[in-house]
């Protein structure tokens, strides 16, 4: 077994000794294996959670307790550092065969996935992650140093990243957070505001780039250089409640200034095409 603290915790498989195996069930013993490695690790092309050894993520209340049990799950390696995710969330068991994810309440948030089907825990890839976190902490195992992505209550829905030159680093981490309840039905799910959460690992912070009213509905990080395009939704009619109806409009974030994101269409062109549009 590697002595590497990056692998401590991503080895399932060790706990399959061969005389516990045998050597007619040593072929099932790998494949039980692999496919329990598989599960903690993002890979392209499958679903992250929301189901994870018979739990899921509990439905997440804005104030009151959030009922379930605390549950640390597999690290996360960022490539190009040496930090490891340690994500947390509050579980509950799945009642019933197809027992809903609760964070999908509205249905946006699968829709607004479709293209993020990743696995969890193991390595984060390039491109869109879907998750169900309700924090994480960065944690440097060489030298200690440890700290929360989140620093209020919220759910972690979606990740994206970028990947630098050779050797493979990290150099963009974005999620999709929500921590306001804005639409006042006492529950932090995909019906509420989203903001765009960029992580400085340098710097040990995560810091919000969009603004509160709105909902992340999708990141680019290959379309422009050193910056993210990001697709954010308002709630036009101002009802406290995102519609299909309301379409999002495209931000740019600057990466290398980290600074808030801003629309990329000017207002009055904005306005100017849409208004051809109507009937005056």
């Amino acid at each position: 077994m590697s002595k590497d603290p990056h692998h401590l915790a991503l080895a399932p498989s060790a706990a399959l000794s061969p005389t516990q195996a045998g050597s007619l069930r040593r072929p099932l013993a790998l494949l039980l294996s692999a496919a329990l490695f598989s599960c903690a690790s993002l890979q392209p092309g499958a679903d992250v959670d929301p189901y994870v050894n018979g739990h899921i993520l509990s439905p997440t209340r804005a104030t009151s307790d959030v009922s379930g049990r605390s549950t640390w799950k597999d690290p996360v390696r960022v490539p190009g550092r040496d930090e490891l995710l340690f994500p947390f969330a509050v579980e509950r068991e799945v009642w019933l065969l197809g027992d809903q994810d609760h964070f999908a309440e509205g249905g946006f948030s699968n829709e607004l996935t479709r293209r993020e089907r990743n696995s969890a825990g193991g390595w984060l890839k390039p491109g869109a992650t879907r998750l169900r976190w309700h924090n994480a902490v960065v944690a440097d195992i060489a030298t200690g140093v440890q700290w929360a992505l989140l620093d209020r209550r919220g759910v972690l829905s979606s990740a994206w990243t970028s990947e630098g030159a050779s050797p493979p680093e990290t150099t963009t981490l974005l999620l999709r957070a929500t921590v306001d309840d804005t639409n006042s039905d006492g529950t932090l799910d995909d019906e509420d505001a989203s903001r765009a959460l960029l992580v400085d690992f340098d710097a040990r912070t995560a810091r919000f780039v969009t603004p509160a009213d709105l909902r992340l509905h999708s990141v680019d990080l290959e379309t422009i250089p050193d910056a993210a395009l990001l697709m954010l939704a308002a709630d036009e009619d101002g009802d406290g409640e995102f519609e299909v109806h309301e379409a999002p409009r495209p931000y740019l974030l600057d990466l290398r200034t980290g600074l808030a994101a801003r629309p990329l269409i000017g207002g009055d062109l904005a306005r100017e095409i849409e208004g051809r549009m109507k009937d005056d």
